[in-house]
Formats: C-alpha cells, sequence, structure tokens
C-alpha cells in the first residue's frame, strides 16, 4: 500500500513540473478538492480524478476515471462549449510524465487520464466576485436566463423521468444521514441531525403526491447537479456555468427545481438573499414553473445538507489544524443553514 501512495505522490509532483506539458506553462498551480486535483499550467487547466469511492462516485479504476473524464467533457460542454476541449492522456515517457492531448504514443504507458479545459480567470469566479462585493443584479439574470434556457433544452424522458421518483429522492438523502453519522458531535449536534433526518422522511411522505406529479409535468430534467457560484465564472462580461456532476446520474437528473435550489442556497450562505431573490424570480418569470415552488424549502435543505457533508469529508484529509478547524466550521454554518429553512416564512406584504 506504500508503494502505490508514494507511486500517487510522485504522480501529482509530475503534474506540477511544466515540462510535463505539451504547451508553454512558466509555473503550475495546484488546487485540490475531495474529489479531484486541479493543474493550472499556462493557459489550461487540467483536472486529475483522485482513485476513491466515496459510495456516491467510484473513480478507483483507470478505466471508470477515463469514463468519468469523457462524461464530464460531454455535459459540460452543454453550458461552457468553450471551455472544455478534452480528455488528455498521462503518459509514462521513459521516467517521466508526459500529458498528451491525443493518447500515448506507441511504447508508453497511459497511467491516468485528466480533463483538459482553458484557464477560466481565478478574480472571474463568483464566489470571488460575491466575497467583494461585485456579484450584481445583471450577474443573477445572465445565470436565471441561461439556466432557464438550459432547462428548457435539456433531456427528458422515461430514462431521465426515473430520478424524479419518491424512491430516487429519497436514496440519496438517506446516504447523506448514513454517511454523516459519524460526525455527530463534530461537525453536527445530535438534535440538529434528527429534526433533519425526521423532517425530511416527513415531507418525502406528505408530499408523495407532489413529487408524482412534477415526475408527469416534465419537470424532471438531466440537469446540472452542482449549481453554486464556485462553478460559475464572468469571462468577458458573461457568466460561464461548469463543472456539472458527472459521476453519478441520480445526483445530476433531477427536479428542475431541485437543480436551482442548489444556488438559491448558496446565495444565502453569503448572505445575499436578496441575488437569490432576483434570480429566483426571473428563473420563474422565464418558466413560468411557479408549481416547483412548495418544494424550494424541501430541496434547499437537501443541497445545504449536502456541502455541509462534503466539508465533513475534508476532515478526513485535511493537511493542518487550520484546515480542520474551516472545514468543521464550514460543515457545521450548512447544517445550521439547512435547519433554518424548516422554520415557517413570515408572510409579507408589498
Amino acid at each position: 500500500m506504500g508503494g502505490v501512495k508514494e507511486a500517487y505522490q510522485q504522480l501529482l509532483a509530475a503534474l506540477c513540473d511544466p515540462r510535463a506539458y505539451p504547451h508553454p506553462a512558466p509555473t503550475v498551480e495546484h488546487l485540490e478538492t475531495h474529489i479531484s486535483h486541479v493543474f493550472l499550467a499556462g493557459d489550461y487547466a487540467y483536472k486529475l480524478k483522485k482513485p476513491v469511492d466515496l459510495g456516491f462516485l467510484d473513480f478507483t479504476t483507470l478505466d471508470k476515471r477515463l469514463a468519468a473524464c469523457r462524461e464530464e467533457v460531454r455535459l459540460n460542454r452543454r453550458l461552457a462549449p468553450d471551455i472544455y476541449l478534452g480528455v488528455s492522456a498521462v503518459c509514462a515517457v521513459g521516467g517521466r510524465i508526459q500529458v498528451r492531448e491525443n493518447g500515448c504514443a506507441p511504447g508508453e504507458e497511459a497511467i491516468d487520464y485528466v480533463v483538459r479545459m482553458l484557464r477560466l480567470p481565478q478574480d472571474g469566479m463568483l464566489d470571488a466576485l460575491a466575497m467583494h462585493g461585485r456579484l450584481t443584479h445583471a450577474h443573477a439574470l445572465d445565470v436565471a436566463r441561461q439556466l432557464a434556457r438550459f432547462h428548457a433544452a435539456a433531456e427528458r424522458g422515461p430514462a431521465i423521468a426515473r430520478y424524479g421518483e419518491l424512491e430516487a429522492i429519497a436514496a440519496p438523502i438517506r446516504q447523506n444521514f448514513a454517511q454523516t453519522e459519524r460526525y455527530l458531535g463534530i461537525t453536527i449536534p445530535r438534535a440538529r441531525f434528527e429534526r433533519l433526518r425526521d423532517w425530511s422522511e416527513n415531507f418525502l411522505r406528505a408530499q408523495a403526491a407532489r413529487f408524482a406529479a412534477r415526475v408527469a409535468e416534465s419537470k424532471i430534467v438531466d440537469g446540472h447537479g452542482d449549481l453554486h457560484l464556485r462553478n460559475m465564472c464572468l469571462v468577458r462580461e458573461r457568466v460561464v456555468i461548469f463543472d456539472c456532476i458527472e459521476f453519478n446520474p441520480a445526483l445530476r437528473a433531477c427536479d428542475a427545481i431541485g437543480d436551482i435550489a442548489f444556488l438559491a442556497m448558496d446565495l444565502d450562505h453569503r448572505a445575499l438573499a436578496t441575488l437569490g431573490n432576483v434570480f429566483l424570480n426571473e428563473y420563474l418569470e422565464r418558466t413560468q414553473d411557479y408549481a416547483g415552488l412548495p418544494l424550494l424549502d424541501f430541496y434547499q435543505v437537501y443541497h445545504a445538507y449536502v456541502r455541509g457533508k462534503v466539508n465533513s469529508f475534508l476532515l478526513d484529509g485535511a493537511a493542518s489544524e487550520a484546515d480542520k478547524t474551516h472545514a468543521r466550521e464550514e460543515a457545521g454554518r450548512y447544517f445550521e443553514l439547512a435547519e433554518r429553512y424548516l422554520s415557517p416564512r413570515a408572510p409579507g406584504l408589498l
């Protein structure tokens, strides 16, 4: 096992070397998420999938990682066709590592694969704009209009509609609670955990007919599944939406209202509820999908809980105590937000 870990660390180190790439790259910046390593090299970005099995995804074999890379490019070209360029092979060439756009040459061994993208400006990321108070109504309107068009054109049909059935909706919710039980008292208090779990189960039972109606009305779409500000970037005054979920269609194909609920939740998390209202109102005006509104809080609870879970996972591989503290606090904030959605909304008169 030690040899496998050492070989993987050598791979990561090699991909931090500008000489590994088939184009000029003065430096390489290495970023990490819970499921990927991203290497920013010159004008391009390369995403390497971690060889992990987290239950909701499995990247443990080379073939599975290659298939996931291809799916990521195919699916993300729906919203960002100019950004996703293709899949490159990571090849062993003698004692060196080389990234090959067109596959390994004869005599070379493909040891992994990466998604090749145009590099997006880090200062254009919408989470960065939000942090510096530069996220505007115009950006929220742009995203709402893009998503309204995207959902209108998204794939539907029996293969997609099954993800809107009650058991398909319930499965990832129950998995969330199963996977976070070991963080009780660490990132989520037991009372909050039990209240969110019980409320979710009760809502599923009470609203079974409404969920069935959404299926019958073709509101289940092959969507994005991960709509938050870190997956959006301002490029030449237009918001580019990227990084949809490719690894599990059950987490991507969903009710259109469930898809946009992630962004509405993310704006709430960042204390940008006003922009959330702008986004939601524009989306609803474009789609006329007001019948989906009674499900909005349910899906916001779900997405907030997922973010709490993901940040809890980060505790396991945190490199420092500071990283652990940040992950623990961020997870706690998301779980707290999820619970806030359970409170009745106070009516208002305008």
